[in-house]
């Protein structure tokens, strides 16, 4: 089953004529063969980025050296998983190709690569082909206090090498439960909307926003806490010089972006990973931020219920202040009508400033209401009641061509009751 379906993905042409049911059946196995890809690429990157780790801790614990048998052996592996991870970069491009065009309904897969697909191509061919090459290559650098040493160039490479932590959002995206829908497959078929990586990425932010932010946060701590570790050692080779919590401290403030100046990176290897973790740090502040913004949103009945209450607060306020100005209004009439012109004088001031008052309270708070009013209403409450007055206006239109149609009958059968009637006038009188 397995060759036969090797054998139709080989195919040089694709039948534009084929219906839809054929075409969702070739998806499908177009589908299988990208997950089964990915998975192969996850394996062979994240088994190379294993085997990384183990050669730099060995080297940094000065358990082997860079011209050891192990550490050579190690490395040679990597080498093997690197060429093997090219070779499915290059096969899942061409899957991905062999969707487009039979997508688009054409014959051939060159023409659905644009521009950008082929610098993805070239992109992710160099990031995934950087590694620690079989050798001791060496650079001179400088390690502190102005001294150069020879530093060995696995220092750069290994670091370089953990941008294929990438795929990782490849694997997740090709076992989701929404890359597995038969439903959301056959819709991408159809729609403008394709099931990529990124499309993936904001279902997930959707639907589980903190959990998702929290563990991105947490890993780009944890690789950049262990590169920077790593870093200092091969400069400094020297464990007591650096420990693990010194640099998550590093790591931490640079994420954060707050370079408080206690500790800086001297080496550019350090610095590089500075500057990846507060390119991350301004990213994750960013989502962060959004999502909080996001979780204080009233929703549309939160905030029908609180324009209400404040509706009839200021309601209530309203009929407070009229019963002000009715007060200052009969302690004015009241002042009057006093004897005494200097007391008369001094009530009559004060009432009139109260009305003044009372009055402009008044305004105040209608004004409030309708901005109550106003924002109560949303672009959702807008649209429903257009739609309704559309449903309105078709449903009158209709009951109107229906009362036309009855006229018109109505119409017939009074010409033809006329007809008769006349008909047996003229036989009455051709009678008599």
């Amino acid at each position: 089953m397995f060759q036969r379906k090797t054998q139709r993905l080989h195919r040089g042409n694709i039948d534009s004529d084929m219906d839809l049911g054929e075409r969702l059946k070739r998806r499908k196995e177009l589908f299988f063969f990208r997950k089964m890809i990915v998975q192969i690429m996850f394996t062979t990157a994240m088994f190379g980025i294993v085997l990384m780790i183990i050669e730099t801790e060995l080297y940094l614990r000065k358990v082997t050296s860079k011209n050891g048998l192990t550490s050579q052996i190690i490395k040679s592996i990597i080498s093997a998983t690197t060429v093997l991870l090219l070779m499915t970069i290059v096969f899942e491009y061409y899957v991905d190709a062999k969707i487009k065009a039979l997508d688009m309904g054409v014959t051939s897969v060159i023409t659905v690569m644009t521009s950008w697909n082929c610098f993805l191509f070239c992109f992710e061919i160099v990031v995934c082909s950087l590694h620690p090459f079989p050798g001791n290559f060496t650079m001179s650098h400088m390690v502190s206090n102005g001294k150069y040493a020879d530093i060995s160039l696995d220092a750069v490479m290994s670091f370089l090498m953990i941008a294929r932590l990438y795929l990782v959002g490849k694997f997740i995206t090709v076992h989701s439960w929404l890359m597995n829908n038969r439903f959301a497959v056959s819709f991408d078929a159809i729609s403008q909307v394709k099931l990529s990586t990124l499309f993936y990425v904001k279902a997930v932010m959707l639907r589980h926003p903190f959990f998702s932010l929290i563990l991105i946060m947490t890993s780009s701590v944890i690789v950049s806490t262990w590169a920077m570790h790593a870093c200092r050692l091969y400069h400094i080779n020297d464990p007591r010089t650096s420990t693990y919590m010194d640099a998550m401290w590093l790591v931490v403030i640079s994420f954060l972006t707050l370079s408080y100046g206690e500790g800086h990176p001297r080496s550019f290897c350090r610095r590089y990973i500075s500057v990846c973790s507060a390119f991350l740090g301004i990213i994750s502040t960013a989502l962060l931020v959004a999502l909080i913004g996001k979780y204080l949103e009233q929703s549309r009945m939160e905030r029908y219920l609180f324009n209400f209450v404040s509706r009839v607060q200021k309601s209530a306020k309203r009929k407070k202040a009229a019963a002000e100005v009715i007060k200052n209004t009969l302690s004015m009439w009241k002042s009057k009508c006093r004897e005494d012109p200097v007391s008369s004088t001094c009530c009559k001031r004060r009432s009139r400033d109260k009305l003044t008052r009372s009055l402009e309270e008044m305004k105040q708070i209608k004004r409030d209401i309708e901005d109550i009013d106003i924002s109560t209403i949303g672009l959702a409450d807008v649209y429903h009641i257009t739609e309704n007055v559309y449903d309105r206006i078709e449903a009158n239109v209709e009951n109107e061509m229906k009362l036309l149609n009855r006229l018109h009958t109505l119409k017939g059968r009074i010409t033809n009751t006329s007809n008769k009637l006349r008909f047996i006038r003229k036989f009455q009188i051709s009678k008599f």
